[in-house]
């Protein structure tokens, strides 16, 4: 409950980032690691590591978090996937387009109650990522919406400044076609 509520303030995807890890730390007493999922979400962007305790030794296993983002399942310790591995990867966000892959490290002590809220908490995570996402989308939008509406105005503006000349110039362009040889 305080991990959704903590959520619901996040404006940015490292705020959801840092409440996964506080949530490692203070649930399971565990280090976090964050890979984000880069473009095609086929590949891994920068490892972001949460040591728990602070200083300690975070291993770097992209090739398991790879696994895990390759086949939209949990991969390291405690799974079939890289069984010997020290963390357990498990993807965040949708199968078809995850927005990365979170692990905690060590893993392989975790009890089935221990899995189950992490899982509980990358699920809550991919809400809020989903949730940042439309924000920044929502966000854009109104941006592009305003510009056109500048855009449109300045047209009108334009269209207008050169109306008001050419009028008067087609009024005296008829009055020297019709009575030209009188003036």
């Amino acid at each position: 409950l305080d991990l959704s509520g903590r959520l619901q303030d996040c404006t940015a995807p490292d705020d959801v980032v840092a409440a996964m890890a506080r949530s490692a730390a203070e649930l399971l007493g565990r280090s976090f690691v964050w890979y984000p999922a880069r473009g095609d979400a086929r590949s891994l962007g920068a490892l972001a590591a949460f040591p728990f305790p602070t200083g300690a030794t975070v291993a770097d296993e992209r090739t398991v978090a790879l696994r895990a983002l390759a086949n939209g399942s949990p991969a390291g310790a405690s799974t079939e996937a890289f069984g010997s591995a020290a963390g357990l990867y498990l993807p965040v966000g949708p199968t078809a387009a995850p927005r990365g892959v979170a692990g905690i490290l060590p893993a392989a002590d975790l009890s089935p109650e221990q899995l189950k809220l992490w899982r509980s908490v990358c699920g809550l995570a991919a809400l809020a990522l989903d949730r940042v996402a439309a924000l920044r989308a929502r966000e854009e939008a109104a941006v592009r919406a305003r510009e056109e509406r500048t855009r449109a105005d300045l047209l009108r503006s334009i269209s207008h400044d050169l109306r008001t000349p050419l009028t008067s110039i087609s009024g005296n362009a008829d009055v020297l076609l019709d009575a030209g040889a009188a003036l």
